[in-house]
């Protein structure tokens, strides 16, 4: 998430390629779509009522299946918000625990350090195995 100010996030999806990192605006109609496309695959499957409500649900508030059979190219187009880094580009990571205030949530601080920038998020889950396994980088 990446703060907007006066308490409002923007949500971005990270897909990372072995040339690139896109950061992919999270948006209603991408969620929307997604949940259909969850319904009807379900349904396609033969699943009931209940089947079909569990496959709208699976992996609440993750939408990467959204990106499947997308090119790089086509994923940046999907929205004029969608942005890329060269990953040759990302020389560390810095990742800071964060505690909630009234909602009790942990948070982490992310920062991606590039050659001439910092990129910086909010995320409810620990990303320095995924960024480990990506990039080959440790927590800073």
């Amino acid at each position: 998430m990446v703060y907007k100010g006066l308490g409002r996030y923007d949500t971005f999806n990270l897909v990372v390629t072995d040339r690139r990192s896109i950061f992919s605006k999270l948006t209603n109609d991408m969620m929307s779509n997604t949940i259909k496309a969850r319904r009807a695959k379900a349904e396609g499957e033969g699943k009931g009522f209940f089947g079909k409500w569990k496959a709208q649900m699976q992996n609440f508030g993750s939408y990467t299946d959204y990106y499947e059979g997308m090119t790089p190219d086509q994923i940046l187009r999907d929205s004029k918000e969608n942005y890329a880094i060269d990953n040759s580009s990302i020389r560390g990571l810095n990742v800071r625990d964060e505690k909630g205030d009234e909602d009790m949530m942990n948070w982490y601080g992310l920062e991606i350090l590039t050659t001439g920038n910092k990129i910086t998020f909010k995320t409810q889950y620990d990303p320095t195995e995924g960024f480990n396994i990506a990039f080959g980088l440790q927590k800073g």
